[in-house]
């Protein structure tokens, strides 16, 4: 699990440090730094897992404006990360060096240690340090060579017995994903399978298709779910039109009146492409998907505003499901909403308020319910009570 996060002069963000939880609730005015804190997780793990260049993920527009001046020079970006599992508690930090006059981002330092401060992985400079480290207490140095700045180290070392902890740790970044879904963009068109869901979700079918394969027995599941709250649709197919290539298509129930069926019951079905479902219907789909595939065990996924395109209705009986299988799989949920819904049942115990005073930085602190209060956390919220 996700236990702390630090960022340091990233776009409003001056110095941030979360503690998260299984559940968690970002909540805050727009432009108040939630999507920020989402892009710097996504950042760091295209970083560590897909070996992507600093100026890719950390481009130079990241840095605080009042940051820079008329003279264009040299500023550091730093991220912590704190990652709770099997291995204890590992620490990873990140230090950036943004120079807008050469136009450049590289690593200046990235390392991974223990609670207690051991190290098992650290760059400084362009020289690496290894460590051998079997998973037990004694770790002693290992090989050291020269790596490039422009790209994460820790990326690039080959798994093995000897690194127990950053094997395990680079394996645990595989599992974080932060998604927002636009469902105008979600494609019913798949050439290939993706085993990664875009940010945006737009490459939805060719990630469900990957997801039926590999996780064949929740498929059912998944599609029980959202037979609950689209009514009369019976299945969500992948059909082949030839080539490798397929196309989402959605089954649903004939009405009777249009049917002719007497008896009252739909006795014969239709079809839709994925594209010409209301934007409505395609947003829940993915939330579905992002529930019954996603949220996993040692798995963290954030959602930012999950409630786009979805009603009052429909958000809470998705927002019970998350819950469950968080307490049921020992998985971690991070949202980003304003939905009354998502305050009220999440903000009490587990919302954290981000806010700007005028053009300044982000500032974060516990949600704080008033007791002697009748109003709701969304009707506080409504009237900027949070802050007090």
């Amino acid at each position: 699990m996700l236990k702390r996060l630090l960022i340091e002069n990233y776009r409003a963000i001056t110095s941030l440090e979360l503690h998260l939880g299984p559940k968690q609730l970002l909540l805050g005015r727009n432009g108040s730094g939630k999507t920020s804190i989402f892009d710097v997780l996504s950042a760091v793990r295209d970083l560590v897992v897909e070996g992507e260049k600093c100026l890719d993920v950390f481009p130079l527009s990241t840095v605080p404006r009042w940051l820079r001046s008329d003279k264009p020079g040299l500023v550091k970006q730093r991220v912590e990360l704190d990652v709770e599992g099997e291995p204890g508690i590992l620490r990873y930090l990140l230090i950036l060096e943004q120079n807008e006059r050469l136009g450049t981002s590289r690593i200046f330092e990235e390392e991974l240690s223990t609670e207690n401060g051991k190290p098992v992985f650290s760059f400084k400079e362009g020289k690496v340090q290894l460590y051998d480290d079997q998973g037990t207490d004694y770790i002693r140095p290992g090989p050291t060579y020269t790596h490039e700045w422009g790209r994460s180290a820790l990326s690039s070392v080959l798994s093995g017995k000897d690194n127990v902890r950053l094997t395990w740790f680079r394996g645990r970044m595989r599992e974080l994903h932060c998604v927002r879904i636009d469902a105008p963009r979600m494609s019913s068109r798949s050439e290939q399978e993706d085993a990664r869901p875009a940010r945006d979700l737009s490459n939805f079918a060719s990630w469900y298709r990957h997801a039926l394969v590999a996780n064949a027995s929740i498929g059912s599941s998944f599609l029980d779910g959202i037979r609950e709250v689209i009514g009369g649709m019976s299945s969500l197919d992948l059909d082949e039109l030839g080539q490798g290539i397929r196309v989402l298509r959605a089954k649903f129930d004939k009405p009777s009146e249009v049917s002719g069926s007497r008896s009252g019951k739909s006795t014969k079905t239709f079809s839709l492409d994925f594209s010409e479902l209301s934007d409505g219907q395609r947003a829940l789909i993915g939330l579905y998907a992002l529930l019954y595939f996603m949220v996993r065990e040692n798995a963290t996924l954030c959602i930012d505003e999950p409630d786009n395109f979805v009603a009052l209705a429909e958000i809470q009986p998705w927002l019970f499901g998350v819950q469950d299988r968080i307490d049921d799989l020992g998985a971690q949920v991070v949202i980003a909403s304003h939905h009354p819904e998502l305050l009220n049942l999440l903000a009490p115990e587990h919302g954290i308020v981000l806010e700007r005073t005028g053009s300044g930085p982000t500032r974060a602190h516990r949600y704080s319910a008033n007791n002697d209060s009748e109003l709701s956390p969304a009707e506080r919220v409504a009237r900027g009570w949070e802050r007090e």
